[in-house]
C-alpha cells in the first residue's frame, strides 16, 4: 500500500519523467506516484498534486490523473505544457476542491479549451478554488455549472465576459 500522509504534495521530476511525492509527514515514508498499488477507494487520504512549472505534457498528465485523479483534492497545473487535450483528462478528478491552471500558454484555442474542460468541471461538485488566469480559457468554465460553489476565482487577464458571470 502507498504510505502518503493525509495530505501530500506531489512533484514530478522532469528529468526522470517520474512522479515522486513531496514532503511526507516524518513518521511516514514517501512513495512514488507510479507505485503499482494506489490507495484503496475506501481510504480517507486526500492528496495535493503540484505540477506547477514542470515539463508536464498531456501524455504524462493523463498517466498521472488516470491513476491518482479520484484521490486528489487539489491540482496545481500552472505553468505546465498541457494543451486543450490535457484539460479533458481532468475528468479523472471529480473530487477536486482546488484547481489552478494559470499561465498554461499551450492552451491556444479558447473554444476547444472550454469544450474540453467543461465536462470535467461539471463533475467537480466540491470545487471551491479555481484559477485560470493568464490563459485563453473563458468564464464559460463556471457559468454553465450552477452547482459550483466557488469561494475563490482568479480569472484575471482572461476573456471572461459579463455573460459568464450571470
Amino acid at each position: 500500500e502507498c504510505a502518503f500522509g493525509t495530505e501530500t504534495t506531489a512533484h514530478v521530476d522532469a528529468d526522470a519523467g517520474v512522479g515522486t511525492s513531496g514532503v511526507a509527514p516524518p513518521e511516514q515514508p514517501s512513495a512514488e506516484l507510479n507505485n503499482s498499488n494506489p490507495p484503496s477507494a475506501s481510504a480517507e487520504l486526500w492528496y495535493t498534486l503540484d505540477l506547477s512549472q514542470q515539463l508536464i505534457n498531456d501524455k504524462l498528465l493523463r498517466l498521472i490523473l488516470e491513476r491518482w485523479g479520484p484521490r486528489l483534492h487539489a491540482a496545481v497545473l500552472s505553468n505546465t505544457f498541457i494543451t486543450e487535450q490535457g484539460l479533458g483528462y481532468l475528468q479523472h478528478c471529480p473530487n477536486l476542491r482546488t484547481l489552478h491552471m494559470a499561465r498554461c500558454y499551450n492552451i491556444v484555442d479558447k473554444q476547444l479549451g472550454v469544450r474540453s474542460a467543461m465536462p470535467a468541471i461539471k463533475k467537480m461538485s466540491h470545487l471551491q478554488d479555481l484559477d485560470f488566469s493568464d490563459t485563453k480559457l473563458s468564464g464559460r468554465l463556471f457559468s454553465e455549472n450552477p452547482n459550483l460553489k466557488l469561494t475563490a476565482l482568479n480569472a484575471s487577464r482572461t476573456p471572461t465576459s459579463a455573460h459568464a458571470l450571470r
